[in-house]
Formats: structure tokens, C-alpha cells, sequence
């Protein structure tokens, strides 16, 4: 049997915090923080980056269990993981993603496409563990856009 929440991520990463549900002998909930990019000096020519986070804490409901669980990030508001775009109420876009490292190479999705899932597998014990996984985002330089505030809202889905 596999287990399956779909939680909107407000990329900015605003996430319904702690959702869980009992399978085998353990339960998982997933959390995330804000990513941000901030105020954006349209004319700086560099790269805008920021960081969130995604956690995963299972917790045993008996002595010893083996977890395995996958997160995947759907393509928000765009129609490609590889291509997401922030919103402005006008229609105008800012290209972003968001990546496994500060390298910015490998591209959070669900696994299509070339893209990264999270995935884990481990023996859980006696006490509940955490995972924290860092997302990097990364806005690359892009033609003079106007002031104002972007968004994009993702799901992150926790399968287990």
C-alpha cells in the first residue's frame, strides 16, 4: 500500500505544517520554511538565490520498522519543473527554480524530465526521526522586469 499527501507549497515554500497518517507500523508528516528571494535590484546582472527546507519525521508505532519514503515537487504554475515561472498578477514572469544544492544543477520535480525526487530508506527504532533536506532556489539573470511581487505555488508530495 503506498501513502500519499499533496501539500501547496506557496513558493515560497508556505507549507500546512505536519500533516501525517498511520501505515505499517510507523507514521511520516512532512513540514517545510518560506523560501524567499526578497526585494530584487532588476539592474544587478547576478543571479538571485535563496534557501527553504523540507522536513520528514517519521515515528515508529512499534519497536522497529523499515521506512522508505519519495517527495516529489509538481511544476506549479508553470507547465514544466524544468521551466518554473513566478507569477505576477499583471502575467509578468520571472524564471526561477529550485534545486538538491547550491550548485544549482540538479532540478527538484517528480522525477520526469531529468528531474530529482528526494527519496529515503531506513530502519526507524524506538524514537521518531527527522530528515531535513535543503531546497535552493535560484532566479538566473534575466531581461529588466518590473517591480513587484512574484509568486508561484508548488505541491510537494509525500509517498510512502
Amino acid at each position: 500500500m503506498q501513502v500519499k499527501w499533496e501539500i501547496l507549497l506557496g513558493i515560497l515554500l508556505a507549507l500546512t505544517p505536519n500533516l501525517a497518517i498511520t501505515v505499517f507500523g510507523f507514521t511520516c508528516s512532512i513540514s517545510s520554511t518560506n523560501m524567499d528571494f526578497g526585494i530584487i535590484n532588476p539592474y544587478d546582472y547576478v543571479a538571485e538565490t535563496t534557501k527553504g527546507s523540507v522536513s520528514v519525521t517519521c515515528s515508529p508505532d512499534v519497536k522497529e520498522e523499515q521506512v522508505s519514503y519519495t517527495v516529489t515537487f509538481n511544476t506549479g504554475n508553470s507547465k514544466s519543473n524544468t521551466a518554473r515561472k513566478l507569477y505576477k498578477n499583471d502575467n509578468t514572469v520571472l524564471s526561477y527554480n529550485i534545486f538538491d544544492s547550491g550548485g544549482h544543477v540538479n532540478i527538484y520535480g517528480d522525477g520526469t524530465n531529468g528531474t530529482m525526487q528526494i527519496t529515503n530508506k531506513y530502519d526507524i527504532h524506538d524514537v521518531p526521526q527527522t530528515d531535513v533536506f535543503i531546497i535552493y532556489g535560484k532566479i538566473p539573470v534575466q531581461p529588466v522586469s518590473l517591480e513587484g511581487v512574484y509568486t508561484d505555488s508548488l505541491t510537494i508530495t509525500l509517498s510512502y
